[in-house]
């Protein structure tokens, strides 16, 4: 009999967090939960229910309350700093809560208490979103060409655009290419955002390999490129030591993560 072995990759520190007591309590007064959904400074939770309603508590809310309709509803991403992003069924995404580094993506810093659309510069809604992942006062937008559109806090260049200004609308990830022009970042199947820094994990290659790619805070190495540094503002190759030097990592598919100060994967068969 073959067996499966797997082993676990993790750059950087963790950072530990834990549950309020007032989120358990809640949880047990409504019943009929299917889905759980916790924050990056674990503070927050919400809650998909059976009959379709879709409620938060913790630091981030004021008591339970209901802030959408689970129906339209396919995946939840909660940040540290007290707000939360929806992705919908028809590929839009909304956001709500505080909004003091622009971390809805509505073009403005104003709170919001009910969800509003996530806008692109030309005042268009964003559309044709994959994936989301939620960081401390940063998100992230995988679309299904493969882009990544990042908006919000960017003091540490967790936005991948070469700056560290906030940016209060998605802006796409940026590489640098051979010519020194930047192009959009491509290619990416899965996506991860810690506190301060983000994560993309790509298509496979032709030789079936998967490699990826982290962006912003890296006093702890949580970008995996061998170095310790205050930030990248654009991707740089997540290494492991090769038998000539440095060389990418290759993951199984969707199993990067991103912790507060750390990152981990899975490799293996």
């Amino acid at each position: 009999m073959n067996h499966i072995q797997a082993r676990f990759i993790s750059i950087g520190i963790a950072a530990a967090g834990v549950l309020i007591g007032t989120s358990a309590v809640a949880a047990q007064q409504h019943r009929g939960v299917v889905g759980l959904f916790s924050g990056q400074n674990a503070l927050s939770t919400c809650a998909f229910l059976a009959d379709n309603r879709f409620q938060c508590w913790g630091s981030l809310f004021s008591g339970l309350q209901n802030v959408a309709d689970s129906s339209r509803i396919s995946a939840v991403s909660i940040g540290g700093n007290n707000f939360a992003c929806a992705l919908k069924n028809d590929r839009t995404v909304e956001c709500w809560g505080s909004n003091r580094q622009g971390q809805l993506g509505d073009g403005t810093t104003s709170a919001r208490t009910t969800p509003v659309l996530v806008i692109v510069n030309s005042g268009g809604i964003l559309q044709n979103v994959a994936q989301i992942s939620a960081g401390f006062s940063h998100v992230c937008a995988l679309k299904t060409d493969g882009t990544v559109w990042c908006w919000g806090g960017n003091g540490f260049g967790q936005i991948g655009n070469f700056n560290v200004a906030a940016v209060f609308q998605p802006t796409a990830v940026q590489v640098l290419v051979n010519d020194g022009s930047a192009d959009p970042l491509g290619s990416v199947e899965w996506i991860t955002s810690g506190g301060n820094h983000t994560c993309a994990q790509f298509l496979p290659d032709v030789h079936g390999a998967r490699t990826g790619a982290c962006w912003g805070y890296n006093a702890y190495g949580q970008l995996g490129d061998g170095a310790i540094s205050r930030s990248e503002n654009s991707p740089v190759t997540i290494e492991v030591p090769g038998p000539s030097g440095p060389e990418s990592l290759q993951m199984n598919a969707k199993t990067l993560t991103a912790g507060e100060r750390h990152t981990c994967t899975m490799i293996g068969d």
